[in-house]
């Protein structure tokens, strides 16, 4: 309903005081500046002082050369720096707790076409991929030099893509310290 004119007339002048923080005591100015939710949306730049600067010279040099936006390869290098860990390493998420977590990390890059984002990828992944390769070939070498009573030792993956959910399940049973799961594309997974 309609609200009387003394009412309204005591909620504008309360709102006068209020902008200019005479209401409680506040000054006006300690509020911070909207913000316009309205505007195109974009994530801080990822910069080589975010990453320890053995882990930024790879991905800063390659994204010097290629004239690549650095956060595309130094998101990569730190996913492959993370992906290298062991499973076997545990983040305490409460020392006054039992809670133990393996440090998880995921990267979704988003971009426009044409901006880098799968040779950046490829790139920062070739490291990742030599350690899968050589470990696939000494695997390779194992099963050829094994007899027919000798068990099949299980696979070796550093990193998998474009899997299913069951085939993932068989590289983490055969891989216990962990596999970095890459896909160039984000609907793959």
């Amino acid at each position: 309903p309609p609200l009387p004119g003394a009412e309204v007339n005591a909620i504008c002048e309360q709102a006068g005081k209020w902008q200019q923080g005479e209401s409680d005591g506040t000054d006006s100015s300690d509020w911070p500046e909207p913000v316009n939710i309205l505007h195109e949306l974009s994530a801080p730049a990822f910069t080589v002082e975010d990453l320890p600067a053995v882990l930024a010279q790879y991905p800063a040099a390659y994204a010097q050369a290629t004239g690549f936006d650095p956060s595309l390869p130094l998101s990569g290098a730190i996913s492959v720096a993370a992906a290298a860990l062991s499973d076997g390493f545990q983040i305490v998420g409460d020392s006054s707790s039992e809670w133990f977590t393996q440090a998880r990390l995921w990267i979704l890059a988003i971009a426009r076409p044409g901006t880098g984002k799968t040779p950046a990828h490829k790139a920062m992944l070739a490291p990742l991929w030599a350690i899968d390769g050589a470990l696939r070939e000494a695997h390779a070498q194992a099963l050829a030099a094994k007899t027919k009573d000798d068990p099949v030792p299980p696979k070796p993956r550093v990193i998998v893509t474009d899997t299913t959910i069951e085939a993932l399940s068989d590289a983490l049973i055969a891989n216990p310290r962990g596999v970095l799961i890459a896909d160039d594309e984000f609907e793959s997974w």
